[in-house]
């Protein structure tokens, strides 16, 4: 059953603001371990693809949650811990500065990290629900 639409604003606006709150703790956290480029914005977004993958496994094995909680976990939550548009800028800020191997890698890392962390998570998530009672 689906909530008032004010209501589900109110649980995507409360996913979201953990969702900022924690990538700007990871940002705090480890962009000071490199000056090459910002470690945080790669942590939060290899974090939160290994999290939807989870949550993709789970909302799928799991018809009892209800679509605002799924809607704030995946469009609150993950949608502001990751963050295309701050690894966009970092991506163009690099190429401005001729560090085209630093880019590239972290295009990499990125990207398939993210679509391999997403996927290996689904898949453990969903081994683990079929393993529980």
């Amino acid at each position: 059953m689906t909530a008032l639409p004010g209501v589900l604003y109110i649980y995507i606006a409360i996913g979201a603001a953990v969702g900022a709150i924690l990538r700007h703790y990871l940002n705090v956290l480890f962009n000071p371990m490199n000056k090459l480029f910002s470690s945080g914005i790669l942590v939060s977004n290899i974090l939160g693809a290994c999290l939807i993958g989870v949550a993709l496994a789970y909302i799928s094995d799991n018809n009892n949650l209800d679509d605002n909680t799924k809607i704030a976990i995946t469009t609150g939550f993950l949608g502001s811990l990751t963050t295309f548009s701050a690894f966009s800028a970092e991506i163009f800020v690099l190429l401005q500065n001729s560090k085209f191997i630093l880019a590239a890698i972290l295009i990499g890392s990125h990207v398939v990290g993210s679509v391999l962390c997403t996927a290996l998570f689904y898949y453990i998530t969903s081994y683990l629900l079929k393993l529980s009672p």
